[in-house]
């Protein structure tokens, strides 16, 4: 059956948890898993599509329980098929590859039952946690062109950004937030000011664009990530950062609650860091 709606206003309407339930329908889940999976492997954005998914369900009066509502098996299931098609056809963009994806074999609402036994499928555990497929395993997608951070897991980001070998493009606002958050999550504010600011150093040099560094700014961002990190209480930067949007939405109003545009713009703070001449970082 046609989709009633463009690709994009079922997106917003998603991201905004206000869709029409009418409208949430097998091939909009679809609609969504490719929309996420471009840019994101799946382990790094179901969480994120977990806690809107049953913000939907509660939206629509639909209860998350033994036998309705949020199916995490179904979602992972379906997350990861996404994104293993999403790398067999890589080049296409997004409105093709959602095309495409409704209209394949991999598509099909029954396809789950390629993998799992029914019995297993629909049982409470699996509605609950992810479950193994009984039949068959899944296969695993990797993408031949990595274009987005969030096609990395946290070790190989890591990895890459310390071994400078991490493509510029990936290391774009969000990419910093996330490095800050990695490190603060792994190492405590302290020793996360310590790595960031000694990573970014050797990483501008390597590229030779030494001059953009600025201390005080690089030390303040960690700063401003660890005030909202202390707020979360989960283990994913990308349901952190859905969960604060400010911080990659308006950063510079962050900053500029605690520092005079005098301050953060002199010479002095660019070389070294400089304490806040407005707000003081709790």
């Amino acid at each position: 059956m046609p989709l009633k709606m463009s690709y994009d206003k079922i997106i917003e309407g998603f991201n905004r948890s206000d869709l029409n339930h009418a409208q949430w329908t097998h091939q909009a889940h679809l609609v969504i898993a490719i929309y996420k999976v471009r840019t994101h492997i799946p382990e790094n954005i179901i969480p994120v599509v977990r806690k809107k998914i049953m913000k939907l369900n509660d939206f629509h009066g639909t209860p998350n329980t033994d036998d309705f509502g949020y199916h995490e098996t179904m979602t992972q299931f379906w997350l990861h098929t996404a994104f293993l098609f999403f790398t067999q056809n890589q080049g296409q963009n997004e409105n093709q590859l959602i095309d495409q994806f409704i209209s394949s074999e991999q598509g099909k609402k029954d396809h789950p039952l390629n993998f799992y036994s029914k019995k297993l499928l629909f049982s409470t555990d699996a509605r609950h946690y992810y479950v193994h497929p009984d039949l068959k395993p899944l296969e695993i997608g990797k993408p031949e062109v990595i274009q987005y951070h969030g096609l990395l897991s946290d070790d190989e980001f890591i990895s890459l950004f310390e071994s400078c070998e991490l493509d510029p493009v990936l290391f774009n606002h969000e990419g910093h937030l996330r490095l800050a958050w990695i490190y603060i999550n792994h190492l405590g504010l302290h020793k996360a000011e310590e790595k960031v600011t000694s990573g970014i150093q050797n990483y501008v040099e390597h590229l030779g664009a030494k001059d953009k560094y600025h201390h005080t700014l690089t030390i303040a961002a960690v700063k401003t990530v660890y005030h909202f990190y202390q707020k979360y209480e989960g283990e994913n930067f990308f349901n952190f950062i859905d969960e604060f949007p400010h911080l990659k939405e308006d950063f510079k109003s962050l900053i500029d609650a605690h520092y005079s545009p005098e301050l953060i713009g002199s010479l002095s703070a660019k070389e070294q860091f400089i304490k806040p001449d407005l707000l003081e970082y709790s």
